[in-house]
């Protein structure tokens, strides 16, 4: 009767199945209606089908542990997923409405908008990583971003999925971080076994290098104990660019002036020690140099041989603090270890030589070394060149008398008589079981008489026990290039005997 259209809807059960209309009736007038039906089936079935997706969808939002968002084009929430409210740390309630520029950094909003510029223009699916602090730990996450299609709809909506990949980054960052180190320590390794011993210190450089790079440091060093176990040497060092090196100031260092190190000594186990002033702390270099740069934080990882701890090698870093992981330090061992083995074999490459080059007993040169000496100092230029061959008197009789014990003290002491009348540029040698070749270059025939009178004065209050020390000498000089070195020393030796043999019957005699 008021003449407004009222609007009914109600549901047919038809041959063809269950169908709704909906019907509009409106009075025209006291005897007329006017009534409009129409089939309204597809639309119900809509709205069902629509209910059906939002329960599932808001099932998605409220139990997926995947970020999903529903935003505008304007960066406005429309829906979120319950995860991601707690990433931000609100309730989905409160997150609805918001902008990116009221839950997120700046930065972090300004790129998200840059993001939905580039998905109005078409683009379909951008990726990208961010990192957010998740109850107070930095979480990584991998987000897809995409358009959101309404059919019938004039409004533009995009959708974004992101999941945590921290574990699985990390995995993947372990690996990659894990191949480098590996493949520096095979770099390391295999520079090392094909490095001729006299390159060592051009090795260890290098390996200090990859070291320092490889951990990011600004010095790695190699520090080694003296024989006496009392003092320490900085052996080797590489500096990033920019650095100052401190070798140069880092000698002869005393151990007990390093608290800081016997910690590791107790322990034997890696120092690590943070930030610190100029200089290695304990090490008293004396008055501050202004350009000391501070060192933010130590590393020290020992070397060991056979047990004994002879020298470490140290990261620092002047940048920047730094804290060492366990991780690091584990590895930084393993390299360490490499350096150390390649020391130890120089070491015993070094004292092979040395004993391959060396009497055992007296410690000087053996005849093998002189002989080669003989060979590479007969020049010209080396003239005159003199050779004096000494016999120690009555060694035999002392061995058969007093025992070989007695016998090697004799040798010892005799040895003790010449190196004190010698030069420090002569050449001492033991040719053979009691006789020795002193080798004087550039030196007349008169200075080797004045060492030969220099070793009998010597022996003329020496004694092994009871028995006098003495010694037969014999003297020859080559003057002309003519003559052959091993020609002069013949010489010697046949003077040494004709002495020997005018003063052989009065030693026999002092000994019975």
């Amino acid at each position: 009767q008021d003449k407004e259209t009222q609007v009914m809807e109600y549901s047919l059960d038809l041959k063809e199945g269950l169908k709704y209309f909906e019907a509009r009736i409106t009075c025209m007038d006291e005897e007329r209606l006017l009534i409009i039906v129409r089939d309204i089936t597809r639309r119900k079935e809509a709205e069902v089908s629509l209910k059906e997706t939002l329960n599932r969808l808001n099932a998605l939002l409220e139990n997926s542990p995947t970020l999903i968002a529903i935003f505008d084009e304007e960066g406005k929430y429309i829906e979120v997923s319950k995860s991601i409210a707690r990433v931000i740390g609100l309730l989905p309630e409160e997150v609805k409405g918001k902008t990116f520029a009221d839950l997120l950094p700046s930065d972090v909003a300004g790129e998200f908008n840059k993001i939905i510029n580039k998905l109005k223009k078409g683009q379909e699916v951008i990726t990208k990583k961010d990192v957010f602090l998740v109850e107070g730990k930095e979480r990584i996450f991998k987000t897809w971003l995409f358009p959101v299609k309404i059919e019938n709809s004039d409004h533009n909506l995009f959708g974004s999925i992101a999941i945590d990949i921290t574990q699985g980054q990390r995995v993947e960052e372990r690996l990659k971080y894990m191949l480098k180190f590996e493949k520096m320590v095979f770099d390391i390794s295999s520079y090392f076994v094909s490095l001729p011993s006299e390159e060592l210190d051009q090795g260890i450089d290098y390996a200090l290098k990859l070291v320092g790079k490889f951990f990011q440091v600004d010095r790695s060093c190699v520090f080694q104990f003296a024989p006496d176990r009392e003092e320490v040497h900085n052996t080797h060092e590489w500096c990033r660019e920019g650095i100052e090196g401190r070798r140069g100031r880092m000698q002869r260092i005393l151990q007990n002036k390093l608290p800081w190190w016997s910690q590791g000594v107790k322990r034997r186990d890696s120092v690590y020690i943070p930030p610190v002033d100029s200089g290695y702390p304990g090490i008293e270099t004396g008055k501050r140099e202004p350009s000391f740069q501070t060192i933010h934080s130590l590393l020290c990882t020992p070397f060991f041989k056979k047990g004994k701890i002879f020298g470490f090698m140290a990261l620092d870093g002047t940048r920047e603090k730094r804290v060492w992981t366990e991780d690091q330090v584990s590895l930084l061992k393993i390299v360490a270890e490499l350096i150390s083995n390649a020391l130890i074999r120089y070491q015993a490459g070094e004292k092979i030589r040395h004993l391959s080059l060396h009497d055992q007993l007296t410690g000087l040169y053996n005849r093998f070394y002189l002989e080669a000496e003989m060979e590479r100092l007969d020049t010209e230029r080396q003239l005159p060149i003199s050779v004096i061959m000494a016999d120690l008197n009555g060694l035999k009789l002392v061995n058969d008398t007093y025992g070989h014990g007695t016998g090697d003290e004799m040798l010892i002491k005799a040895v003790t008589i010449i190196k004190e009348s010698c030069r420090a540029e002569d050449i001492v040698a033991r040719w053979g079981g009691d006789e020795f070749v002193i080798l004087l270059p550039q030196t007349a025939r008169e200075i080797a008489w004045s060492v030969c009178k220099r070793i009998n004065n010597g022996c003329g209050n020496t004694y092994v026990g009871d028995v006098p020390i003495s010694i037969a000498l014999g003297v020859a000089s080559k003057d002309s290039v003519d003559k052959m070195l091993t020609e002069v020393l013949k010489e010697a030796e046949d003077d040494m005997y004709k002495n020997k043999l005018a003063e052989s019957r009065s030693e026999k005699s002092g000994l019975v």
